[in-house]
């Protein structure tokens, strides 16, 4: 969810990752083919530039894959037997072929609005993507997680969501695309960007009209606390944490040694280490050390100990102190790392979705959802949706003898679910497997099948 070692890896290939560059970085096809599609039977599509070289498509089933060229302009999966053909930039025209099953479509005339808005320290760099016509019947406010891509080019929601009625305003976080500052993972200044995000959203849709948050992995984070300080509509946090930012390392650490095979002995020691690594960073690298030499010492020559890993302590351990001194704040991005999400998420007076992957190895959800759960027993207008056997990103895997895992499509049911929910403020599935825990009282619904037409969701999943 982007702490201490994804930011040493950010900086290690800085300009290099997927989706690194803003519109105007580039190639002009890349940037033009971006959109949505519909295809002749209804089907919705997404594309995303995902870097200089290739594109990203996405259904709303969840389905998705990567998109290379060939010298005949085709696209086709990299690992799949997805191929489309786009016309000349301009023209729209769109054949979608899926084993040898081909079926034409039309990009979607969205209405696109760039706009640039003032932060507390420079200007950011918006889209407001308004569905064919201009009108729109809610808007919701994209904020993307610790990525340092541009979220006016790499965001999803943007491609799909105004094909049903919702405007995307989708915007480049602080140091990234277009936008000035330094990128930060202070998550009070991230909110602040995102109430002065929706803010100009409501300036360009220029009518009245209800705005809400949407936020996966970190935005699960910033979309409350932004929540907390406007007159937000609704909030969704997608496989988020209702921990803080430390919680997050000591949850990693101890699911990494549960998987490997340690009983709670050996997670209550590890505990112990988490907390030490825990005091370093939360002082910018000040203090704690006196408690991590103790741990060290405790503990090194336990078997386990070489397999602590989670977001920074496994990388904590065998450094010396003076080189997390010196190394540690030149890698610090400003992470809140005393945030304590509770207290924002029970003080809401908006609905809230959350959305958690069950299996997640990022942002282990086990806590998150107990968390949910017992804030459910007072409260009402806030659901949770826990989606099987996804990971991070509610990403489907299968898993391999090792415990490795191999990624696939976005779980089925998520993007109808969140589309359902920012237009009805009802949680609702189409699918059969994830359970929906209601606010106050709190129940767990079986669910049904229900065919995606008309009002997307059905009507089959309501207690």
């Amino acid at each position: 969810m982007g702490t201490w070692h994804r930011a040493l890896l950010a900086a290690a290939v800085l300009g290099a990752s997927a989706c690194g560059g803003s519109d105007d970085q580039l190639p002009p096809e890349l940037a033009c083919y971006g959109g949505g599609y519909r295809l002749d039977d209804g089907t919705v599509i997404g594309i995303v530039p995902r870097s200089v070289d290739d594109l990203r498509y996405v259904l709303m089933s969840g389905q998705t894959g990567i998109l290379l060229p060939d010298e005949n302009g085709i696209w086709s999966e990299t690992d799949g037997d997805v191929s489309i053909t786009m016309g000349a930039c301009g023209e729209g025209a769109f054949v979608f072929e899926e084993a040898s099953v081909a079926r034409g479509g039309a990009k979607i005339p969205y209405v696109v609005q760039e706009t640039v808005f003032e932060g507390v320290d420079g200007k950011r760099a918006g889209r407001l993507v308004l569905p064919a016509g201009g009108e729109a019947d809610v808007l919701m406010v994209a904020l993307h997680g610790s990525e340092r891509w541009s979220g006016r080019t790499g965001e999803r929601f943007q491609t799909m969501m105004p094909a049903f009625g919702i405007g995307v305003f989708a915007y480049d976080k602080r140091g990234t695309g277009a936008s000035d500052g330094a990128y930060t993972q202070d998550f009070y200044l991230l909110a602040d960007d995102a109430v002065r995000a929706r803010a100009e959203a409501a300036r360009l849709y220029g009518e009245a009209i209800e705005i809400g948050y949407v936020g996966g992995s970190q935005g699960g984070w910033i979309g409350p606390l932004a929540a907390s300080q406007d007159g937000a509509a609704f909030v969704v946090a997608a496989y988020g944490m209702a921990e803080g930012p430390l919680a997050e390392d000591r949850e990693e650490v101890a699911l990494g040694l549960r998987e490997a095979g340690y009983d709670e002995e050996v997670i209550a020691k590890a505990r112990e280490i988490t907390d030490a690594t825990g005091l370093v960073i939360s002082s910018g690298f000040k203090d704690g050390y006196d408690e991590l030499n103790a741990v060290r010492e405790k503990y090194r020559d336990e078997p386990w100990y070489d397999d602590v890993e989670g977001e920074f302590s496994g990388q904590f351990l065998p450094l010396p102190n003076i080189g997390l001194r010196i190394v540690g704040p030149w890698l610090d991005v400003g992470t809140s790392w005393e945030y304590e999400p509770r207290p924002v998420i029970e003080s809401l007076q908006v609905p809230q979705l959350w959305i958690i992957a069950e299996d997640d190895r990022s942002a282990p959800s086990a806590p998150t959802i107990a968390i949910i759960q017992d804030i459910q027993k007072t409260k009402t207008g806030i659901d949770m949706v826990v989606f099987p056997n996804t990971d991070h990103g509610i990403v489907e895997f299968t898993e391999a003898e090792d415990g490795s895992r191999v990624y696939g499509d976005t779980a089925e049911g998520y993007y109808p679910l969140i589309r359902d929910f920012i237009l009805t403020r009802e949680t609702r599935l189409n699918v059969e497997g994830p359970l929906i825990y209601r606010g106050k009282p709190l129940e767990v619904v079986e669910q049904v099948d229900a065919e995606e037409g008309g009002l997307p969701g059905g009507d089959g999943t309501q207690p």
